[in-house]
């Protein structure tokens, strides 16, 4: 499997859950957006950098074991 297919899947399933999350709780998500669109920048910054590292880590594991 190479890691553009990868890449692939996880955008894919990635826009399944964010368009289904819109689609079946429309209030949670604007609440969601307003919650983080009020976040300090530096708190935003810092769960952007976690988030991107789990991402990373999650990533390599599934190009290792593929």
């Amino acid at each position: 499997m190479s890691l553009l297919t990868i890449l692939l899947a996880g955008f894919g399933v990635w826009l399944l859950v964010e368009g289904a999350l819109c689609a079946l709780a429309p209030d949670f998500m604007r609440d969601l957006a307003a919650r983080v669109s009020s976040l300090p920048q530096r708190e935003l910054i810092v769960a952007g950098l976690i988030v991107a590292g789990i991402g990373g880590v999650m990533l390599t594991l599934a190009v290792r074991t593929a």
